[in-house]
């Protein structure tokens, strides 16, 4: 049985077997990325951690912790927090006392949302950065001024300029009102993918996926699509990215 995950950054999703493919960036491509951006451009070598207790949590931090220590950034404090938590003052304050410069989040929107806007009641001085897989609609939506002034990396552009991303865009403003995030795109993507190999090859398991590993010239509305030997998607060019006035924004 195929699956194709639009929504996993779990660097164990790689090993998971021959029929496992993935849309999204894998924790261990971003984090060399991340640990890049903070040493060449921010010039910092002072940070902390504060992500989810989950494989996804889990997978960002440790791909991170790697290369940021690589590149000689010193993490001085890390805490979790479980799914659907919504008081992190401990954790905050902890971290307030780290003299960290900036504090990287790996969490769902809503959970990032709750962080920044308590994060700001207790007069953190660190900034955010945020994983990609941590960033939508709820973050504002919650945190409203507190998340002006968040980093993230952006893995995908949403090239207006192309009929199908255009149209796509136009119809998705149409139907749910609001821009359309990540995973809405990966998500739509991912069925079309799914869509053209089956017109391929009908039902027939095998050669959608020998159609997925040998793929080439697939180019959906986030841009290209190709995989590796391990059915994760190649795609390594990220934005840098901010949120200003409750807007999410190429950052200067």
């Amino acid at each position: 049985v195929i699956l194709i995950a639009s929504g996993s950054a779990s660097p164990k999703l790689s090993d998971a077997g021959d029929y496992i493919f993935r849309t999204k960036v894998s924790a261990t491509v971003e984090s060399k990325t991340v640990a890049e951006f903070f040493t060449e451009k921010l010039k910092i070598n002072k940070i902390a951690f504060l992500y989810q207790n989950s494989d996804y949590g889990k997978g960002v931090f440790g791909a991170m912790k790697s290369d940021l220590q690589s590149n000689n950034i010193k993490i001085l404090a890390e805490e979790n927090f479980e799914i659907s938590t919504t008081d992190f003052r401990t954790q905050l304050i902890k971290l307030k006392n780290s003299n960290a410069h900036y504090i990287i989040v790996a969490g769902y929107p809503k959970e990032v949302g709750i962080i920044l806007k308590q994060a700001r009641e207790l007069n953190l001085p660190q900034k955010f950065f945020a994983h990609s897989g941590s960033i939508g609609p709820d973050i504002v939506t919650i945190a409203d001024q507190a998340a002006d002034g968040l980093l993230y990396l952006s893995e995908i552009g949403l090239d207006v300029t192309k009929s199908g991303t255009k149209n796509f865009i136009e119809r998705y403003r149409f139907k749910y009102h609001e821009e359309p995030e990540l995973f809405s795109s990966l998500a739509y993507d991912t069925l079309l993918l799914l869509k053209t190999k089956i017109q391929e090859c009908s039902l027939n398991t095998e050669c959608v996926k020998s159609s997925l590993y040998n793929m080439k010239g697939f180019v959906g509305v986030t841009g290209p699509i190709a995989f590796d030997k391990d059915g994760d998607i190649l795609r390594d060019k990220f934005t840098l990215m901010t949120i200003e006035d409750k807007h999410f924004i190429v950052s200067e």
